[in-house]
């Protein structure tokens, strides 16, 4: 069983259908699609439908922290 599972490839285990955002959305936007799709982290997709980024929960939660 490890080794089957070791020998898995990526493709076969990732996520297809999947929550983005564009790097001009506000944070809250952001938080509020995180939180309505349970998801901890976020692709950044430009207008050209390029990956330029992934953003994290945890970034949303350090900015709030340096600014309170």
């Amino acid at each position: 069983e490890l080794r089957r599972m070791v020998a898995a490839t990526v493709q076969e285990l990732m996520t297809t259908d999947f929550e983005s955002c564009a790097p001009d959305d506000t944070l809250g936007v952001v938080a509020a699609k995180m939180h309505d799709r349970d998801v901890t982290h976020m692709p950044v997709i430009d207008a050209d439908q390029h990956l330029v980024g992934i953003i994290a929960r945890g970034d949303l939660v350090r900015r709030v922290a340096a600014e309170t």
